[in-house]
């Protein structure tokens, strides 16, 4: 069953760090005509004991493709493990696998 998400014209636009997955998206959008939104969202947890800790960071996105002009699916992917991602965030090797498969469909049609 899909989730989606109602985003007014101002939420989930701001460019992404990563400049690959930046220019994909371009490419995504001018390829399909659709709206589709990157989120970036950083974590930051800890790893080690007592005088070992060290901080460390996470990156992750979520995306949204537009279904009409506010409502949008957030894209959930499915994982080997039989997990899913909700409510975490995909790397940007998985986002852009996407990517890349939405690409090749829309040069094969």
């Amino acid at each position: 069953m899909p989730c989606c998400t109602y985003l007014n014209s101002r939420e989930a636009t701001a460019p992404v760090a990563d400049a690959e997955l930046q220019k994909l998206l371009e490419q995504v959008r001018a390829a399909t005509g659709r709206d589709y939104r990157l989120e970036e969202k950083r974590y930051l947890y800890t790893t080690g004991l007592l005088w070992w800790r060290k901080q460390r960071e996470r990156v992750g996105y979520y995306l949204y493709i537009g279904v009409n002009e506010v409502e949008f699916q957030i894209a959930n992917f499915y994982r080997g493990e039989g997990e899913t991602t909700l409510p975490g965030a995909w790397d940007c090797t998985a986002i852009s696998a996407y990517f890349y498969g939405v690409l090749t469909g829309k040069a094969a049609a």
